[in-house]
């Protein structure tokens, strides 16, 4: 969206405590970069993945769902859009917006 900053989520900036999200909703739609294990760098400047952990849901609305704005309808939404960052091997189950990864809205990296 236009002029629209997305979120950012970093979890596991304790490196002692665990990076796993369990689950992200946005009823109208999910936009950002998640981070499943973060470091600070550049003197506390910068985020920089790390993926120690997964995200395990990602959810919206279901499209043609009767309480959607119409803004949100024109876009063809609720979608899911953005990068996560996560540990190779953890699986993301969407729901909502299922087509978010092969039609290239939501980028999954790891750090390999």
């Amino acid at each position: 969206r236009e002029g629209e900053e997305p979120s950012l989520l970093a979890v596991g900036l304790d490196e002692s405590k665990k990076a796993d999200v369990k689950m992200l909703y946005g009823s109208f739609g999910i936009r950002g970069e998640f981070m499943a294990g973060a470091t600070w760098e550049d003197g506390g400047e910068t985020l920089r993945p790390t993926c120690r952990g997964g995200i395990r849901r990602m959810e919206t609305k279901r499209r043609g769902s009767k309480r959607l704005p119409d803004s949100i309808v024109l876009e063809g939404g609720p979608l899911i859009e953005g990068r996560v960052w996560m540990a190779p091997g953890a699986r993301l189950r969407l729901k909502g917006d299922k087509t978010s990864v092969s039609d290239g809205r939501l980028i999954i990296e790891s750090c390999e």
